[in-house]
């Protein structure tokens, strides 16, 4: 399990991001889901924040860091190259 917040545009759907993730079938991510928005003094007027859940499960073995971190990496590779997300 591994939380990671983004900051996108306020017009971009969290909805948009959890669907484009579950498309890529990435190996091992078993869940992806939003469980905070943030939108406030931190925050640009034209921006939000959205924290994420990424449940990752190897049926054979336990996750090494290195291997969560590889997947974290095509996660915010995919929202960045996609949404123009920026990592909180």
């Amino acid at each position: 399990r591994r939380d990671i917040s983004i900051v996108v545009d306020k017009d971009i759907q969290a909805s948009d991001l959890v669907n484009e993730i579950k498309s890529q079938h990435i190996d091992r991510i078993i869940d992806f889901y939003p469980f905070d928005l943030y939108q406030g003094d931190s925050i640009e007027n034209n921006k939000k924040s959205i924290a994420f859940l990424i449940l990752m499960q190897d049926t054979y073995k336990t996750l090494e860091e290195e291997e969560v971190s590889n997947i974290v990496n095509q996660v915010l590779n995919i929202l960045q190259n996609k949404f123009k997300a920026e990592l909180r």
